[in-house]
This record gives structure tokens, sequence and C-alpha cells, in this order.
């Protein structure tokens, strides 16, 4: 009796590891479709933006997403209207902090930037280039607007990466300002209808004459030559931009157009919304379980895998923080506070552990930088101090959330430490969506720390593990594909 029960449990075992791996495989799949289909949202965006004159970096003061209203000076948030911003000088400087898209101003490509608006005195004004982490500023345009004609510069190429912008006005007390735009000038004449095709040979381009150019990959190229063709566009050709060749395959065209239409969707005002009430519907349906008479292991069980649900919804959903950033981080707080809640009614761990505990953590991260040492592309960038240092807290949270809810959650499912494993390796590579090669590389990961949190309840070693293994990742993997370890859209908007 007790043999055929044992080998029911290991046919049940065996049945949830290969839905597992097929899940598993089909999340990796859909990634890479999902990756396309972002490319061709992000094609025909930089088409409409460089093809009608404009540039990405262009301020609309009338925007209340143009200024970042923390990092000003002398600026009222109530001054932002349709017409612009309206500013009145007190005779101290007035300093405007801009938002520029991720990669920073395109110098090279950009030969002048005119302010537009009007006052009722003459008013200086200059533009500030700041470099990554603002190790290096300096002024990279300067003019004078008086009454409501353009005042317009050109633009002074510095040295070093410009990745943040300030403008700041100089006037006299009592002076009305009236910002409207702040335009920049490319280097190249606009043709929306010229199209150019990849060479042959890598890195090849046929037929390009002008700075705007639409492009075409070949069919047989890979995801990660599609994206690295994407970046060379963007830089040696800012106008232009990359359309993934259509595959052979009518699932993976039927996959990349059903993707499509949901980005669409979930860029809207109505998709936003409903994804958002959708996560936190379900942060307080897992409170609700949770909470319920007592709140025995299974409950919290189901709880974990409701609240894990809803953090999938994020990335998958495209993760629109530069639609609405307000709304994304109210609900990421609010989920946040629900996982924190369920993960304190778990088994506690030990903070610092055992030497068994830090013997073992070091070994899998020597392992697991062996891996990624095969793995390492020429093109790799180490991260900054700064930038290690703001990763440590994150990857703190990760490995709480990890050894308190995820794994907690798959031993409820399961007996067997391999399912268990499999779980929360399959999980936490969908919580990476749709970066297909960090959540390859989550997952692996993921299934080792859960294995050592299991067998020795120790905090401290696992997070140091992922901390140095991150790091060592972002260093020698190639950013085309890595993409700075985003997520979601943010997943292209990083090289």
């Amino acid at each position: 009796m007790s043999g055929s029960a044992a080998g029911g449990r290991r046919t049940s075992s065996f049945v949830i590891l290969a839905a597992i791996c097929l899940v598993g495989m089909a999340s990796l799949w859909l990634a890479g479709r999902f990756v396309h289909a972002l490319l061709f949202e992000q094609a025909d965006q930089r088409v409409a933006i460089w093809a009608s004159g404009a540039t990405p970096f262009d301020v609309d003061f009338s925007s209340g997403e143009a200024v970042i209203l923390g990092g000003s000076e002398g600026v009222d948030p109530d001054a932002i209207g349709s017409t612009g911003l309206a500013l009145q000088s007190s005779g101290e400087p007035i300093a405007l902090a801009l938002r520029l898209p991720r990669g920073g101003l395109m110098t090279s490509r950009l030969v002048s930037v005119s302010l537009s608006g009007e006052a009722s005195a003459p008013v200086n004004w200059r533009l500030i280039g700041f470099s990554p982490n603002a190790q290096h500023m300096g002024s990279i345009a300067s003019g004078s607007l008086d009454a409501d004609d353009p005042s317009s510069s050109a633009l002074q190429e510095p040295d070093w990466d410009v990745m943040a912008l300030q403008l700041r006005l100089e006037a006299n007390a009592g002076t009305s300002i009236q910002l409207r735009f702040l335009r920049f000038t490319p280097d190249f004449v606009t043709n929306p209808e010229l199209r150019c095709y990849y060479g042959r040979e890598p890195y090849g381009w046929t037929g390009c004459t002008s700075g705007n150019v639409r492009l075409v990959d070949y069919p047989e190229d890979s995801l990660g030559e599609t994206l690295s063709r994407n970046d060379s566009s963007h830089e040696l050709f800012p106008g232009a931009a990359i359309e993934p060749a259509e595959s052979t395959s009518a699932l993976a065209n039927a996959a990349t157009d059903i993707l499509r239409g949901w980005l669409g969707f979930a860029k809207s005002t109505a998709g936003i919304a409903i994804i958002y009430g959708l996560v936190t519907l379900l942060c307080l349906l897992a409170l609700t379980v949770a909470r319920g008479r007592a709140s025995t292991s299974r409950r919290l069980g189901m709880a974990a895998w409701l609240l894990m649900l809803a953090a999938i919804l994020l990335p998958v959903g495209g993760l629109p923080d530069d639609v609405s950033r307000s709304g994304l981080l109210a609900v990421f707080g609010g989920w946040l506070l629900v996982a924190i809640w369920l993960g304190s009614r778990t088994p506690s761990l030990r903070w610092l552990g055992h030497a068994d505990a830090w013997r073992a953590a070091a070994l899998l991260t020597f392992a697991g930088i062996c891996l990624l040492l095969l793995l390492a592309g020429a093109d790799g960038k180490a991260p900054g101090i700064n930038a290690a240092l703001r990763y440590l807290p994150w990857v703190a949270l990760q490995q709480w959330l990890l050894q308190r809810l995820i794994r907690p959650a798959a031993e409820t499912w399961s007996s067997d430490r391999i399912v268990v494993f499999g779980l929360c390796a399959l999980c936490f590579g969908l919580l990476h969506f749709p970066n297909p090669m960090l959540m390859l590389l989550s997952g692996v990961g993921a299934a080792g720390w859960a294995w050592l949190g299991q067998r020795h309840r120790a905090l401290l070693p696992l997070i140091l593990s992922h901390w140095l293994l991150g790091l060592v990742a972002l260093t020698l993997l190639s950013p085309t594909l890595l993409r700075n370890a985003e997520i979601g859209s943010r997943f292209l908007l990083q090289r």
C-alpha cells in the first residue's frame, strides 16, 4: 500500500514538473513574441516623432510630466496650464529640471535648440546638461527671451553624455514669464517615405542617404540580433526605426498580432485603469483569503499565489510608468504592504545563519560566476558604485519575498523538494517578463536560492549571493540582451 502511494506521489511530482517545464518554455517563447511586439510599437512611435519634424527631447511646458517639480526651484505646481508654464520672477534664478527620455540627450545629432514663450521683460536663459550621477555639468546653450519671439541657440556638444537637463532663467523681480516649448533641431531633414534595408554583413547599411529611415531586418535574425540592430539604428540614425521581420510561423505571427493589440490596450487610459484595478483587486482578495477563519498554511499559500499573479500582471501589462508613474507607485506600494504582511505570518528566517549557510552560498555564487563567464560578451560594462549600492536593498527585498512568500507558497502545493524549487524558479522568472535572458537567469538562481533557504534558513548569505551574481551578470553579459536588467516596456528603453 505504501509502495503504491509512493509511486502515485512520484507520478504526481513528475506531472507537475513536466507542467512547470512546459509553462517555462512557453513563457520564454511568449517573451520573445512580446519583445517583437514592443519593437513594432517602438518603430511606429520613433518614425512618427521624427517624421513630424520634432525630436523625442522636445519639451511641452503645458504637460505636467515635462518638469520634474522635485528637482526644480521657483515653480508653483498650479502654474502649469494648457497654454504653458506661468512663472513670476522674484529676482532669484528659477531652475527647471526637465524630463528626458531614458538614454539621455542625443547631442551628437542635434544642432540647435529654441525656447518659445513670452515675458514682460528680457529673460536670460541657460540650458545646463548633467552627466550620469551628476559628475559633470556645463552650459550647452543660452539665449535671451523677449516679448513673444522664440529664442534660438546653437547646441554645444560636451565631452560627456548628457543624462539630465536644467533650464535656468534669470530676470528682474516682478517679471512675468510664460513658457510654451523647448524644441531641438536635428542635423538631418526628415523623410518618412524612405526605407532602408540592412546589408548581409554585420551592421551593414545599403541605400541610406537620409537620417530618417525605416529599417527591416532579415527573417533569419535571432532576437538578440534584432535587438542589436535596433540599438545600432538608434545610435547611427536617430530617426530610424527597425521593424522585426515577419516570422514564417503562423502561430508566431498570430501571437505577435495579439500581443501588439494587448500592448495598445495596456497603454490606453482604460487599459491602465483595468490592469491597476485587477492588481488591486487581487491584493484585496489575497488579504481576504489569508484573514478568513483560521490562517492555515494552505490559506496563506493561496493568498501568496494570488499576490504573485497580481505581481506578474504588472510587467505583462508593460509597466507604463512613463504614462502614470504615481499610479504605478501607489499600486506597487499597496502590493508590497500586502506581501510584507503575508510574509510576516510564515516561519521566520535566521539573519546571519551558521558557517554551513555561508559556505553553501559561496559555492553557489562561485558556480554562478563560472556560468556567467561562459556567457560573457565583449561589450559588458560594470555598474558604478552608486548603482551597485542602490541595487543592494532591492536585492534584499527580492530575497525576503522569495524566502518568505514564494517558497512557502510552493511548499503548500507539494512536499517534493524538486517541485518546490521548480515552482520557485517558474514564478521568479515570470516576475521578470519579458526580458528573456533575465527570466532564464532569475529562474535558475531562484531554484538555487530556494534550495539554500529551505536547507539553512539564513537570509543574509542569500542576499549577498544574489547581489554579487547580479552585479557580475550586469558586468559580463551583453547590454543588448540583459538591458540593464529592466522588465516590461522599460526593457527596450535601456541598452
